[in-house]
């Protein structure tokens, strides 16, 4: 892990993929409130006052946390002032977690986490492509697939096929998307990472959109 104090009321921290294995947190698990997540709070705050003197005094956090790469996680913890927290207070939505648990010698302050979203994000299968053609060619083939979402990006110079299911895709369809694609890591933040970084080129039934057109 790695810790930047940007000033006295702003910490940043990098978390790899080998940072949260430690802590038994998947990097999805940071886009919902759960025991772990604030025992993950917990430590990098004490951390960073261990070592660079960032202390949280009786300061309300915001903490959000941002995908910089595929494996990797930026967490950037801000202190509010009374007028920060009265326009956080009033931009909040019933959805976003609030943990209020004890933060140990941090005198019970609460930490607002700003939720990517509310949709369930499970069975996630995110595939690249080195053409086009081989995408449309996957697609047609998927068209009878049970997907919820599909969409399309393109990054690297590679296209990246996002798809979400209801449940574990089935083997014929993970056939075929092995025969013209490669699998690459697919979780959450993996997909924020396209929609950040990437470009574009489908947002919604893409699988649906190319199989009818091509």
């Amino acid at each position: 892990m790695k810790i930047e104090k940007i000033s006295d009321t702003q910490v940043k921290f990098i978390l790899s993929q080998d940072d949260l294995a430690g802590k038994d947190i998947k990097l999805e698990d940071l886009t919902v409130s759960s025991d772990k997540t604030k025992e993950l709070f917990q430590d990098i705050l004490s951390q960073a006052l261990d070592e660079c003197g960032f202390a949280i005094d009786d300061a309300p956090l915001m903490v959000e946390a941002l995908p910089v790469a595929l494996d990797s996680i930026m967490i950037i913890v801000t202190k509010l002032s009374g007028e920060q927290e009265i326009k956080s207070s009033l931009q909040d939505t019933p959805s976003q977690p609030i943990i209020s648990k004890d933060l140990h010698r941090y005198k019970r302050n609460p930490v607002k986490i700003h939720n990517p979203g509310d949709s369930d994000n499970s069975n996630i299968l995110i595939y690249s492509f080195e053409a086009l053609d081989d995408v449309i060619d996957t697609c047609i083939r998927l068209s009878q697939a049970e997907l919820i979402s599909s969409s399309l990006y393109k990054n690297n110079r590679r296209y990246h096929l996002v798809l979400q299911t209801k449940q574990e895709i089935d083997s014929q369809s993970l056939f075929i998307l092995n025969e013209y694609g490669i699998k690459e890591p697919s979780n959450i933040l993996a997909k924020y990472h396209l929609v950040e970084h990437g470009e574009t080129l489908i947002a919604e039934n893409a699988v649906e959109i190319l199989a009818e057109n091509f």
